[in-house]
C-alpha cells in the first residue's frame, strides 16, 4: 500500500482545525447556527452524535467536565482520532509505518458492545431503565437540567412506548406526571409577556389531560390503567420565587423552540400580571399531578 501524500495530511489538519475553531467561537448552544440533527428532528431521539459539537466547543475552552456531560463517548474517542491521526501524519512524512491498523468487522461489533456495556453501568448507576444507547446524557443546555442523568423526548408517546419496551413482561408501572390545568398563573403571565413583545412562544411545556392519559397508556401497550389527580396549591410572593422553584426541581422550559430572551417590558408585563392575580402580597399557583399505574401484559 502507499504512502499517504503530505498535502492530504496538511490539508485535512487544516480543515479540522478550521471547523474546530468555528465551533469554539460560534457557540453551538445558541440556535440557529448549526444544522438540527435529522434523527433528532423527525424523533425526538438524541443519536450517539448528539451533543458532540457542544463537546468540541467545551474542550476548546478547557472544560472537560463539561464535554464529558455532553457527550461522553466522543470526549473518549477524540484522543484516539488524534492518535490515528499523528500516525498517518508520520507514514506521510517518513515513509514507514509504524503501525498498521486493519479494520475488522468485529470492531463495530466492538463499538456497539462497549455502547451496551456504556449504558448497563449507566442505568445501574441511576436506578433508571428508560435509556437509550448512544449519549443519553447529552443535549443539557441548562443548569438546572445538566446534573440529570436519563435521555430526554419531545414527546410523551415515544416516552411510554420505550418505558413499556424496557419493561419486563407482566410488570408493574407506576409513575406521576404533571398534567391538567397546571401553573394556570404563569401560563396567563406568559401570554401577557407575548402580548407585549408582539409574538407568541412555547414558555411552558405541553399537558395532557387526565382523561387522556390512560387511553394513551393503552396504546401504547399496557393493560388496567388507572389514573388519578392530585391537586396542589402553592401561594407564592412573586413569579421570580415561582420560577426558581421549577428551576430547583429541573421542571424549567428545556423546549427546543424556546425563547432564549424575554424582553424588559414583556418580563415587567409578566411580573406585574403574575400579582395582579394574587391578593396583594401573593398569588396561588396551582399544580396537577397524575398518578398513575398500568401492567406490561406477558406475551402469551
Amino acid at each position: 500500500m502507499s504512502a499517504p501524500s503530505r498535502s492530504s495530511v496538511v490539508w485535512t489538519a487544516a480543515g479540522v482545525g478550521a471547523a474546530t475553531l468555528l465551533v469554539a467561537v460560534v457557540n453551538p448552544n445558541d440556535k440557529g447556527h448549526y444544522p438540527t440533527c435529522p434523527l433528532l428532528a423527525l424523533t425526538g431521539i438524541y443519536c450517539p452524535f448528539c451533543g458532540g459539537l457542544r463537546a468540541v466547543h467545551d474542550l476548546a475552552h478547557l472544560d472537560v467536565a463539561g464535554a464529558l456531560a455532553r457527550n461522553p463517548v466522543a470526549v473518549f474517542a477524540l484522543p484516539v482520532i488524534a492518535i490515528l491521526w499523528l500516525l498517518w501524519a508520520q507514514q506521510a512524512f517518513t515513509g514507514r509505518q509504524l503501525l498498521r491498523v486493519q479494520v475488522r468487522p468485529w470492531w463495530s461489533w466492538a463499538a456497539l458492545g462497549f455502547l451496551a456495556v456504556f449504558n448497563v453501568l449507566l442505568s445501574n448507576y441511576s436506578g433508571q431503565r428508560d435509556l437509550a444507547v448512544g449519549t443519553p446524557v447529552a443535549g443539557r443546555d441548562q443548569a438546572e437540567v445538566e446534573g440529570m442523568i436519563g435521555f430526554f423526548v419531545n414527546q410523551l408517546p415515544l416516552a411510554l412506548r420505550l418505558i413499556n419496551y424496557s419493561m419486563r413482561a407482566d410488570s408493574l408501572l407506576i409513575g406521576a406526571i404533571s398534567g391538567g390545568d397546571t401553573l394556570p398563573q404563569l401560563r396567563s403571565a406568559m401570554r401577557t409577556a407575548d402580548a407585549v413583545s408582539g409574538g407568541a412562544a412555547p414558555h411552558v411545556h405541553p399537558r395532557i389531560e387526565a382523561g387522556a392519559l390512560a387511553p394513551l397508556l393503552a396504546d401504547c401497550g399496557f393493560v388496567n390503567p388507572v389514573v388519578d389527580v392530585d391537586r396542589v396549591s402553592v401561594a407564592y410572593p412573586s413569579l421570580q420565587r415561582l420560577t426558581q422553584d421549577l428551576r430547583a426541581m429541573g421542571s424549567a422550559n428545556v423546549l427546543t423552540n424556546r425563547p432564549r430572551f424575554v424582553g424588559r417590558a414583556a418580563r415587567t408585563a409578566a411580573f406585574a400580571a403574575f400579582s395582579a392575580a394574587g391578593d396583594g402580597s401573593r398569588t396561588v399557583e396551582k399544580f396537577e399531578i397524575l398518578h398513575f399505574a398500568a401492567w406490561k401484559p406477558n406475551k402469551d
